[in-house]
């Protein structure tokens, strides 16, 4: 099972969605071994994550819904998350993953 980010992890200050452009929201990190990154916060505090395995290439994306829907995270294929719907979180992945330097990875083509 994949754990939230570190208590000490910095907040998303704001969604991604607001302009085409926008920064990702925080730097990689490390937990249980994958390697994550915070890629959409929605205005209800909802976070999406794109989370690698350790020593593969298979991504996944970690829901992380807010506390008053009840907090459990959950994780799924990015495939499968991307063929689920078009909202802002979908896009917002897709910008990233049009990113070289996805999760510090820098010799793609």
């Amino acid at each position: 099972m994949v754990q939230t980010a570190p208590a000490n992890a910095p907040p998303c200050p704001h969604r991604v969605d607001d302009a085409a452009d926008a920064p990702i929201c925080s730097p990689e990190s490390t937990v249980d071994g994958m390697t994550e990154k915070a890629f959409y916060r929605s205005s209800n505090a909802d976070q999406w994550y794109l989370v690698q395995e350790p020593g593969t290439e298979r991504m996944s994306v970690r829901h992380q819904p807010n506390r008053a829907s009840g907090g459990q995270s959950s994780l799924i294929d990015v495939v499968d998350f991307l063929s689920e719907g078009h909202g802002p979180q979908h896009e917002a992945l897709l910008r990233l993953l049009g990113n070289a330097e996805v999760l510090g990875n820098t010799d793609r083509t």
